[in-house]
């Protein structure tokens, strides 16, 4: 799958080693990363959310087209999913920190 980053911060922290968001700790950058290479691998939305090492949270908040995936304690990235002539997306939106 198509991999697309909304957010710059989320795709530095992806392909720049030394980089990791301020907020974020070393467990969490790891666990993100990790999730990118499962999004990676998958070859459809179906693939990744039968995935049980993807610690997807269950919601009634999200559109029904968007997951909340955990990366930490109160930590999660909001995914969601496009069709496209050539296959499918994945849009990694943003992280959202859960008080």
């Amino acid at each position: 799958m198509l991999i697309v980053y909304e957010d710059d911060e989320l795709e530095r922290t992806v392909f720049e080693a030394s980089f990791s968001p301020p907020s974020w700790g070393a467990d969490a950058v790891k666990r993100f990363r990790k999730i990118v290479q499962h999004i990676d691998a998958a070859q459809s939305r179906k693939d990744l959310l039968q995935l049980h090492s993807i610690d997807i949270e269950k919601r009634a908040s999200p559109p029904p087209k968007r997951i909340l995936v955990r990366i930490g304690d109160r930590l999660f990235v909001s995914l969601s999913f496009r069709k496209m002539r050539d296959g499918h997306s994945v849009i990694i939106e943003e992280a959202i920190d859960y008080l």
